[in-house]
């Protein structure tokens, strides 16, 4: 195959986790012998040599850097745990640094990195900008995926990849659901404007809207002001003053799907029933909010296993020039988008 074959490419072949996956190339790990053969069978059939994947190569410090700015993100915590957890399981410690802060904080975190102080670093932050700096001093290109996921960088050859959310597979999934259900005044409370990922959620959804016949003009967007419940209560507020009479609703991310929630029930409007509404994370919040949110699942635990797996092999092999994974999506239905009640 001309094109890099990933760990996720062997694991969707196989039927079976990137861990898996990893601890049948490298040796390290239980595994069952029914899985190494699964393994072993996909991995032929891509055109892959598992017994030249495990070379290893690249370790000196066995550490790596979490770069992290806005550390408040609603997904950092589990998408750190998953890190921590992967990293643990090929034999590596992790420094978590932020990226934000005066200029000391920011001189350290480049510090660490530009210094060889670790053997590599995986960038998660919804703005890209972020760690431009980092890059032009390392001498690696800007990568063209700003703040759309995490990039993860092998230092001692200076290389990197992205682990990039499907942003037009979300904008889809959530659009196609609001208007099978029968939506038609619809709007959007996005993320802040000032965060890549939440522009791209944006445009996703709004292009998605126009692909199934509505005018993007018609669509009322208001953009909170943070990903928080605060954010998404606020947001909620003005979109009811910009129009009561909406029936589907597109809040970009869980939390403040939650606040949005909250305004609702004070304003008396019934969700489901007066309005149907579809968030983005699938944080365990939303599963017990009442009612439990329709989310589009992003899989954070999911690509902060694949940053860690894909990056460990990049570090440790000599092979060929790496390449960004997307991550493909999925909606979980619950109860805040099961029916619609036209209101009179």
């Amino acid at each position: 195959m001309t094109d890099r074959v990933t760990l996720f490419d062997i694991a969707r072949a196989a039927g079976v986790s990137t861990a898996t996956v990893s601890r049948v190339i490298t040796g390290r790990g239980p595994v069952s012998e029914e899985m190494r053969r699964r393994v072993e069978a996909a991995a032929e059939a891509l055109q892959v040599n598992v017994a030249d994947r495990g070379r290893a190569g690249g370790r000196q410090t066995g550490t790596i850097a979490l770069v992290l700015n806005h550390l408040d993100w609603p997904i950092i915590p589990d998408w750190l745990a998953a890190v921590h957890r992967a990293l643990a399981g090929f034999g590596y410690n992790a420094i978590v640094t932020a990226s934000e802060g005066g200029s000391a904080v920011r001189q350290h975190c480049t510090r660490l990195i530009v210094e060889g102080q670790v053997d590599g670093a995986i960038f998660y932050s919804p703005h890209g900008e972020t760690y431009t700096a980092i890059l032009e001093q390392l001498g690696i290109p800007d990568p063209q995926h700003h703040g759309r996921g995490s990039f993860c960088i092998d230092l001692r050859r200076r290389r990197g990849f992205y682990v990039l959310v499907d942003e037009d597979q979300v904008g889809r999934l959530a659009a196609t659901h609001l208007v099978s259900a029968g939506a038609r005044s619809i709007a959007m409370i996005a993320g802040p404007q000032d965060a890549t990922v939440s522009t791209a959620r944006q445009k996703a959804f709004l292009d998605a809207i126009a692909a199934l016949g509505q005018p993007r003009g018609g669509i009322l967007t208001e953009a909170a002001n943070s990903w928080t419940f605060d954010g998404g209560y606020a947001a909620m507020g003005a979109v009811l003053a910009r129009n009561d009479r909406i029936d589907g609703l597109f809040v970009a991310s869980d939390n403040a799907a939650i606040g949005a929630l909250r305004l609702l029930h004070e304003r008396g409007v019934k969700v489901p029933g007066d309005m149907i509404l579809v968030s983005v994370d699938n944080m365990l919040d939303g599963a017990y909010s009442i009612p439990s949110l329709t989310t589009i699942d992003i899989r954070v635990r999911d690509r902060a296993e694949i940053a860690v797996s894909e990056l460990v092999h990049l570090m440790e092999e000599d092979r060929a020039e790496p390449k960004d994974v997307a991550v493909p999506v999925n909606i979980v239905v619950r109860e805040s988008s099961r029916f619609l009640t036209r209101r009179g």
